[in-house]
């Protein structure tokens, strides 16, 4: 029995099964335990209709993300649609996604390493987090993961089953993130470099074909989310321009101060975005020296450093935000591989291997507590308390005034008595206009609660003080983003 046990703790399939089912428990655990925040509660919405053009249609004029998450979605829905259904799909890319990370870790390193690759990205807090959030990130990460897997396999092996499994990989990805465009972009770049100097001479034309022949059926699927999704959201107000708060800091404002920060500061960003903690920077540094001296792994490079560099490029050019948030969440991959390499440097030159068992603790334990500390939190918007609190006071006759952004989450908890339910219209940085319409739908003489969560800037205050100013108001409940205020 010892035998067998020893035996099989030493099967390398064995671990990466463990560490899956780690990675797992943290995906499931909780999975229903913070409320639908605004970005999860308008996939909702969306995804909620008949048909599913009608699914598209909504898409494209309420979301900037391509159509297959809230399609697949709108099936969920259709069978349940409590928060645990709705983050299945999620979830269940980010489990695929851990074996998926050896795969492409093995590519590049020995077994130990790979494995301690995989276990970071097992309990990484952007992964976990983004495999419980009703979006298409996790996605979009095992798509990532996927092309890079199979691109770097032709690279190597020059076999056509790779470039047509990275090829498919590619055409999906362009319809769950835009942002996996990047990816292939900058792939192309290496594939240029590999053809120019490490490919077969007398393959070179066969090679230039098969690309030419993958590329084109990717510009196809450019062509197809183009003219089914992305033409529909390019409107004035949309990326760069827009009014949201993130991007404030995701582009070159102009100057030299503004280009440091962005490429110094947000790339430090990102990395932390990947896995928070100064030791698994120090991973990454030492991967990347690694990479340095040791030339022969240029391809490598290449796959970390182009998406980076792509990616910076239209940060500067204000075309696509270049921060460390769920945008770059295609870069992560490279940035885990690279960190694996750090770990197989130090394993490599540490002839004290108790050392380095050590050091390994640090990056595991600051993953770990950041995680439970995201699966302990109730979540950015908790509006299930208020929704309770106002289903048990609100009286006859009472009125109930929803912020707009809170509109999605408050229609999806809210099963109180009926009401009258004014919902507010959106005055983005034109406070007079919520005070003008107020005016116009509430009377003095009305008692009414105030429902906000998801409160752009201060505006959530500005009209709790714009009615405190001549009426009694309680405030009820308040944390974070939300609020619940009596106004007699």
């Amino acid at each position: 029995m010892l035998k067998q046990f020893q035996k099989l703790i030493k099967n390398l399939w064995f671990i990466v099964g463990v560490i899956t089912l780690l990675g797992a428990f943290l995906r499931l655990y909780h999975l229903g335990f913070k409320p639908l925040w605004f970005d999860e509660a308008v996939m909702y919405w969306i995804s909620n209709r008949s048909g599913i053009w009608n699914v598209i249609e909504q898409n494209n004029t309420s979301n900037g993300a391509p159509p297959v998450f809230v399609i697949l979605l709108s099936y969920v829905i259709k069978i349940n649609a409590s928060e645990e259904a709705l983050r299945l799909i999620p979830s269940l890319a980010g489990i695929a996604a851990i074996p998926a990370a050896f795969l492409l870790s093995k590519e590049f390193m020995g077994n130990l390493p790979a494995c301690l690759t995989t276990l970071l990205v097992a309990i990484a807090p952007t992964q976990v987090s983004y495999s419980q959030e009703v979006r298409e990130y996790s996605m979009a990460f095992l798509l990532a993961i996927l092309i890079l897997l199979f691109f770097y396999r032709y690279l190597n092996t020059e076999r056509l089953r790779n470039l047509i499994l990275m090829t498919i990989s590619v055409f999906a990805g362009l319809f769950v993130q835009y942002g996996l465009a990047l990816l292939i972009l900058s792939l192309n770049f290496v594939f240029l470099f590999w053809l120019l100097f490490l490919s077969k001479k007398d393959q070179k034309w066969k090679n230039v074909l098969q690309w030419s022949v993958s590329q084109f059926i990717i510009v196809m699927g450019v062509i197809l989310v183009y003219f089914l999704s992305l033409k529909h959201q390019f409107v004035p107000s949309y990326g760069a321009s827009g009014t949201s708060v993130q991007f404030r800091d995701a582009y070159w404002q102009g100057g030299i101060n503004s280009f440091f920060d962005l490429v110094v500061g947000n790339t430090f960003e990102i990395i932390d975005f990947a896995f928070p903690g100064g030791f698994f920077l120090f991973l990454l540094i030492v991967g990347v020296v690694g990479l340095l001296i040791e030339r022969k792994n240029d391809l490598t490079t290449l796959l970390f450093v182009s998406p980076f560099a792509i990616a910076l490029v239209l940060g500067l050019a204000r075309l696509y935000p270049y921060h460390g948030n769920r945008h770059m969440i295609f870069l992560t991959p490279m940035i885990y591989v690279v960190a694996g390499l750090g770990i197989r440097q130090l394993f490599i030159n540490l002839n004290q291997k108790w050392i380095f068992s050590v050091l390994m603790i640090f990056p595991i334990a600051s993953g770990l507590v950041s995680t439970q500390k995201f699966l302990s939190d109730p979540g950015k918007e908790n509006i299930r308390p208020l929704v309770a609190a106002l289903a048990e006071n609100i009286q006859e006759g009472d009125k109930i005034y929803v912020y707009y952004a809170a509109q999605y989450a408050f229609d999806y908890y809210y099963k109180g008595d009926p009401a009258p339910i004014i919902y507010g219209s959106e005055h983005r940085g034109e406070t007079d206009a919520y005070f003008l319409e107020i005016d116009q739908m509430i009377p003095n003489d009305q008692p009414v609660w105030l429902f906000f969560s998801h409160c752009y800037g201060t505006e959530c205050e500005d009209i709790i003080g714009y009615f405190d100013e001549h009426r009694d108001i309680e405030i009820l409940l308040e944390d974070n983003y939300v609020r619940l205020v009596y106004v007699e």
